[in-house]
């Protein structure tokens, strides 16, 4: 057999489970040799969960749809030096350097912070709890976009989750569907994360709000002008209030135009409004036809009345 024959057949032998990572980890040992790989943090623990030594654990640069959020990883650190649990942490087995490793699906900032609790002394963990991802990059990309590690996902961030999520294939109404968000919500993240990326290192920066780019880029879709510069003429009219980010108000100060809306942003609108379209349709069938300057009470989620929000102020430019 061939050198590369025999790289071949080792690297099908990997493996692809945290099971089989257990049982490769185990393999052609003593009982003697495992007893002194447990002692040494070589082995993963076997306690109805899988105990993955953070050794094993592989953070990949630019996987995860939002980066470390550090004052989030220092506040796990804490929790950690004080003997408080962690959920387990969602891994897929893949190979890196002709080794196995559990890449994070889920739990990046727990792994993170594991790590620079043991570097400091303020832990001594023989590993954290892992089990294994079920599912294909879609659905991964969906866990991310549901799980955040109970810190909330920032718009840009959710916007490149749903630009992945288009890339496997995804339609953005099934998106919505999945995400259990409107079709408009969808609609305009995915315009900020198509953004330019000088737009998009204004929303990072936080010197320009997400909804306020997304209005400019509808606002200068079509012309000339350009999002990045319009933007520039509302970061200085903020900096002469001496105020850290832009607002609409600002943006209407240095002269940017209304969005218009397009027939498709007005037809994704009402269909994401359907719900309340049904609920003022009741209110109509019962009120009465001789007291028409009576006050009615509709209730709109906060999404649905930035969306109604959103169409009034674009329709007025219609």
């Amino acid at each position: 057999m061939s050198a590369d024959n025999t790289s071949t057949a080792k690297q099908q032998k990997l493996p692809t489970s945290l099971r089989q990572f257990d049982e490769y980890l185990r393999k052609d040992l003593s009982k003697e040799q495992i007893e002194e790989a447990k002692q040494a943090g070589d082995l993963i623990s076997r306690n109805n969960v899988h105990i993955l030594p953070l050794k094993y654990f592989f953070i990949e640069t630019g996987y995860n749809i939002r980066p470390l959020n550090e004052e989030h990883v220092e506040s796990l650190v804490v929790a950690i030096a004080q003997g408080q649990p962690l959920p387990p942490v969602r891994v897929q087995m893949i190979v890196v350097d002709g080794e196995p490793k559990a890449r994070i699906k889920d739990g990046q900032h727990r792994v993170a912070a594991a790590i620079r609790a043991v570097e400091r002394g303020l832990a001594d963990l023989p590993g954290l709890m892992a089990m294994d991802f079920d599912g294909n990059e879609a659905d991964a990309v969906l866990h991310m976009l549901k799980s955040s590690e109970g810190l909330a996902l920032l718009p840009l961030e959710r916007g490149e989750g749903y630009k992945r999520l288009l890339g496997q294939g995804w339609k953005p109404a099934v998106i919505a569907e999945k995400a259990n968000k409107s079709g408009v919500h969808v609609d305009r993240l995915l315009t900020l994360a198509n953004a330019e990326e000088n737009v998009k290192q204004l929303v990072r920066d936080k010197v320009v709000p997400a909804d306020v780019a997304i209005d400019t880029i509808y606002a200068t879709r079509g012309t000339e002008r350009d999002a990045y510069e319009e933007l520039q003429k509302g970061i200085e009219v903020a900096k002469s209030l001496n105020k850290p980010s832009v607002t609409k108000s600002h943006m209407q100060r240095a002269g940017a135009a209304p969005a218009k809306m397009s027939k498709k942003e007005i037809k994704t609108t009402i269909k994401s409004m359907s719900r309340v379209a049904k609920t003022i349709e009741q209110v109509i069938q019962e009120a009465d036809p001789e007291k028409l300057d009576a006050l009615v009470n509709v209730q709109f989620t906060v999404e649905e009345a930035m969306a109604f929000h959103e169409f009034l102020n674009k329709g007025a430019a219609l």
